[in-house]
């Protein structure tokens, strides 16, 4: 994330914090984008990420006054988002290992095409990648975090974060060589 951006993050926290909530939708604005794929990362589901979102603007609202306003608020959004997505997938996996049988048109499964081309990479990328190399990725690039913030979201050291990083930028180079030829 950019310094200025940053600075504008710092401040509109500090106004946040003093109360003046009419400068939510532009923390909004400048904070949704990293969110949003910070979760879609590890749910993999758009819908689902929407809902965790809302919870994780909920919860930072609630807790906004025990922040440190020197601080870019980005990193604390980011890690109640990504923890909300993890309890919400146990409990979804709990919910489907308890099914016993499995009806895809029941739950609206479709095999269309993707016809765009970001999903259609995106996609290729969640089949090369493993859930936290993808996370990982996302977060760096999209996102634009250094991968010292990613260690400290994801409570990682960044050694490993850094290794992850630069093996997953090598499958994605090898299995996405049939897209950079279109």
């Amino acid at each position: 994330m950019k310094d200025t951006e940053q600075e504008i993050l710092i401040a509109l926290l500090s106004k946040i914090q003093s109360g003046d909530l009419t400068v939510f939708d532009e923390f909004f604005a400048l904070t949704k984008k990293a969110l949003f794929y910070s979760v879609v990362a590890i749910l993999r589901d758009e819908d689902s990420s929407e809902d965790i979102m809302q919870e994780a603007y909920i919860r930072f609202l609630e807790n906004v006054k025990t922040l440190d306003s020197n601080k870019n608020p980005l990193g604390y959004l980011l890690r109640i988002g990504r923890n909300l997505a993890i309890d919400y997938q146990r409990k979804k996996q709990k919910e489907s290992y308890l099914e016993e049988y499995d009806n895809t048109e029941a739950y609206g499964a479709v095999d269309a095409e993707v016809d765009d081309d970001f999903e259609r990479v995106q996609a290729r990328m969640r089949e090369l990648l493993r859930p936290e190399e993808y996370e990982i990725v996302i977060l760096h690039v999209i996102n634009e975090l250094s991968h010292k913030e990613i260690a400290k979201i994801m409570k990682k050291p960044l050694g490993t974060v850094t290794w992850t990083y630069r093996n997953a930028i090598k499958k994605l180079e090898k299995g996405l060589s049939e897209y950079a030829q279109d």
